[in-house]
């Protein structure tokens, strides 16, 4: 169920350590801030960017972290399609585990990442309180931003969103 999210990602350039491996994790939103620290951009980006720069990661040891305004890496696909799960979900990792929540039924998966790579099993009814905080972080985080939110017989190829007012 990794839908793309396991992918390395291989960075060379100016200032960037060479034969280095990191293992944090990071997505498409962090190249922006990371390009822009790079290049040596001083003024402030919008404060609302979900990425952060990982040139400290890239310039030094390969260790550390990235400041992002969300706790975890966050994943959304507010619509049914014929890939992957093929259900409307979104997805938040945080350290160790990850959740996956389906809109059609509000079905939660937990999955320790670390110890069950291949997301076999379920740990969401043992670690209830685990999975109820990770999907508090996901709510509030897809309200803060205003994400689209799956309803049933939406879809999106047809009408725009804001014909369907459908937001978190």
């Amino acid at each position: 169920m990794e839908g793309g999210i396991r992918v390395p990602f291989i960075i060379a350039g100016p200032k960037i350590k060479a034969g280095l491996e990191a293992k944090t994790p990071i997505t498409f939103s962090d190249l922006l801030p990371t390009i822009t620290d790079i290049a040596g951009y001083t003024l402030p980006l919008q404060d609302d960017l979900d990425g952060g720069s990982l040139k400290n990661i890239l310039t030094k040891d390969g260790k550390g972290n990235v400041s992002r305004i969300s706790e975890g890496l966050i994943f959304h696909v507010p619509y049914e399609n014929g890939i992957a799960i093929k259900r409307a979900h979104s997805a938040i990792i945080v350290d160790n585990f990850k959740l996956i929540k389906f809109y059609n039924n509000n079905e939660l998966l937990l999955f320790d990442i670390k110890n069950d790579i291949k997301e076999k099993n379920n740990l969401a009814a043992s670690l209830p309180e685990k999975a109820s905080q990770l999907e508090v972080l996901l709510d509030n985080y897809l309200s803060k931003v205003k994400a689209p939110k799956w309803q049933p017989g939406i879809s999106w190829k047809n009408k725009p969103l804001e014909k369907f007012n459908s937001y978190h």
